[in-house]
């Protein structure tokens, strides 16, 4: 921080500057580097960052014996050194007092300085003037005549960046039969942009005195002024002038605090989301106390009238295309101050509408029975509207919101939605802020059934063909054992046809195969149904019990099994505890090679068996296997 003061050190007033870092440390000399020692009065010193590590400090001095109060600025480097003449550059040297300087910073580095110029005699001006990064005055010598009229009420200026290197100045102003706000836009090569001497903000039959100003962040000014109008006490207002001077919140502004006793020394500040924030000294109790208004950005509104969107979230369990835009009422959709009469939900598309009539200038179109097509245009895309939902007095709202693209595996489609609140009076409503999210798919296609494989000279596999109209294709997984594990490193195919020839596989190749939709969501995996031409030789050696296909099942599952030599088979399923349930072979003989059985649920009387964890015990020639089976219910 630097930080600027002025003290009697040598028996006059000067002005002392100091830097402090981060931690507190003080980085120029003990008690401060001096700014401007020269003899004379000093007063309404200000200051403000110059953007580069250093400061410009403006103030009013009376040095000149042949002038009243002069103007004088001065630019500070990071070291604490004077950047121009020593003691400061003069802006203006008149007759009359020159008082109350403001600053603010050009894009160029330099610095714009307005203030009041006043002539007991004549009244009060506001001038201007700019000066570049290395002090040279840019402007005429006694700088621009911002007012062009002399009120016998000196006030003082306050003075924004209209965000395009130029400046917003306001000021209170003597008219005929009382004082009002005015306001002027000055281009940064000094060219007044609004009316001759300024646009009139106020047209109050008292007097009107401008408290302060903050840039809106769009090229326009909010504003804050006093005034006794309503009940002989000083009260608060606001008004917000966009970047053209139009007045946006009523024609004589809202209402701060109207409380009784006095409000006065308001401090403005723009929170992130552009409201406006106000603190002021009150005396409506015995005591001078402190308070603080939020007035939104749009009407001006006190507090918070706006909805609040909670997030925009996926539609859960369903095949994409939706979201669900959540939001709460603001402090208008409440019992004892209803104002709010219904909600308007609005997406973001950079599509241009088909037809012209249903772009509309103002959501105020926008009623509790609206129907139809309707986008407002924004900065670079379109709000489409999507529906109204009537303002209830309800905690939270929430609505299905269509999407226009489902984000998929390959990146992600963002939405953005607005929700805005409306009121009886179609030209006061409320946005949100911006919110966004993104659909997906979230159901996965069935799994292919009837997988069958032919072993030969390139492995056949052959399935039916899954029904789903965002069918991507079909997963084709190869292992080494036949209750191996799908996973990435063992896919061998990705395939849009029900058909696919292994060539590298062999005969100890086994497979799964899942479908597979755009989203990226993967069914479950089939084993082959049916098995043919497998060869069996010296390589079938010990007696193999497949894993049941499907497993878990409901109704059936096929057990398979290969036997290394001609042999009396028994294949039985037993429940958890050991007790025989169902007999599907008993001692029956078999040739040597693949064979297969199914069981249907049931046990040997034919009743359906419960749900529950099964065995199949396989016993041939002295060896014998066993599978866990799951039956579901």
């Amino acid at each position: 921080i630097i930080v600027a003061w002025w003290e009697m050190r040598s028996g006059y007033e000067e002005i002392y500057g100091q830097r402090l870092d981060a931690d507190g440390t003080v980085r120029w000399l003990t008690n401060g580097r001096p700014i401007c020692t020269a003899l004379g009065r000093k007063s309404y010193l200000t200051g403000l960052s110059d953007g580069q590590g250093g400061a410009y400090f403006a103030w009013s001095d009376n040095r000149n014996p042949a002038s009243q109060d002069d103007i004088y600025v001065q630019r500070i480097l990071p070291t604490g050194l004077p950047a121009w003449t020593a003691n400061g550059v003069v802006v203006a040297v008149s007759d009359d007092h020159d008082l109350a300087p403001d600053l603010v910073r050009a894009n160029d580095g330099g610095v714009f300085v307005c203030w009041a110029n006043w002539d007991p005699s004549l009244g009060s001006l506001i001038r201007a003037q700019r000066f570049s990064s290395a002090g040279v005055a840019q402007w005429a010598t006694a700088g621009l005549e911002v007012s062009t009229a002399r009120g016998y009420n000196p006030s003082r200026g306050y003075m924004e960046p209209d965000g395009a290197d130029g400046i917003i100045l306001t000021w209170s102003q003597d008219r005929t039969t009382q004082i009002d706000v005015m306001a002027q836009r000055v281009a940064g090569a000094g060219t007044a942009l609004w009316r001759a001497g300024g646009v009139r903000v106020t047209n109050i039959p008292t007097d009107v005195w401008v408290q302060g100003a903050i840039a809106d962040g769009l090229g326009g000014v909010m504003l804050c002024w006093r005034s006794d109008h309503l009940v002989g006490t000083d009260d608060l207002f606001a008004q917000r002038l966009d970047a053209d001077g139009h007045a946006l919140w009523g024609a004589d502004g809202v209402p701060i605090c109207t409380a009784s006793g006095d409000q006065g020394d308001p401090q403005l500040t723009l929170s992130a989301d552009g409201s406006l924030v106000v603190g002021w000294g009150d005396q409506r109790t015995s005591t001078r106390d402190v308070y603080v208004q939020r007035l939104e950005p749009s009407t001006g509104a006190w507090g918070f009238p706006e909805p609040v969107l909670d997030g925009v979230a996926d539609v859960p369990a369903d095949e994409g295309g939706r979201v669900k835009v959540n939001w709460r009422g603001g402090e208008r959709d409440v019992a004892w101050l209803a104002q709010t009469t219904h909600y308007s939900i609005w997406r973001a598309t950079t599509a241009v509408p088909a037809k012209a009539a249903v772009i509309l200038t103002s959501a105020a179109a926008v009623g509790p029975d609206f129907k139809g097509e309707a986008w407002l245009v924004a900065e670079g895309f379109y709000w489409e509207w999507l529906t109204n939902q009537p303002a209830a007095r309800l905690e939270g709202y929430s609505y299905a919101a269509a999407t226009l693209n489902d984000s998929l595996s390959t990146g992600t489609h963002w939405h953005q939605f607005q929700v805005l609140a409306h009121t009886a009076d179609p030209f006061v409503f409320w946005p949100s802020a911006v919110d966004s999210g993104y659909s997906v798919d979230n159901l996965p296609p069935d799994a292919p059934t009837a997988l069958n494989v032919h072993y030969g000279s390139g492995n056949q596999l052959s399935w039916q063909p899954v029904e789903a109209v965002d069918l991507l294709g079909y997963r084709v997984h190869r292992g080494d054992e036949p209750d191996f594990v799908p996973a990435p490193g063992n896919l061998v195919a990705m395939v849009g046809e029900t058909t696919w020839s292994d060539g590298s596989g062999g005969y100890g190749a086994h497979y799964a195969v899942a479908a597979q939709d755009v989203s990226g969501n993967t069914s479950a995996f089939s084993r082959p149904s049916a098995i043919s031409n497998v060869p069996v030789g010296d390589a079938l050696r010990t007696l193999v019990l497949h894993p049941g296909v499907p497993n878990p099942f409901n109704p059936s599952t096929t057990l398979a099994f290969e036997l290394p030599r001609s042999a009396a088979v028994s294949l039985v399923i037993v429940d958890a505890a050991g007790r025989r349930v169902r007999t599907l072979l008993s001692a029956v003989p078999l040739d040597r090679g693949r064979h297969q059985a199914s069981w249907d649920g049931r046990d040997d009387a034919g009743r359906g068996a419960a749900a529950g964890l099964y065995f199949a015990h396989l016993e041939a020639d002295g060896s014998s296997a066993s599978r866990r089976l799951m039956l579901l219910k």
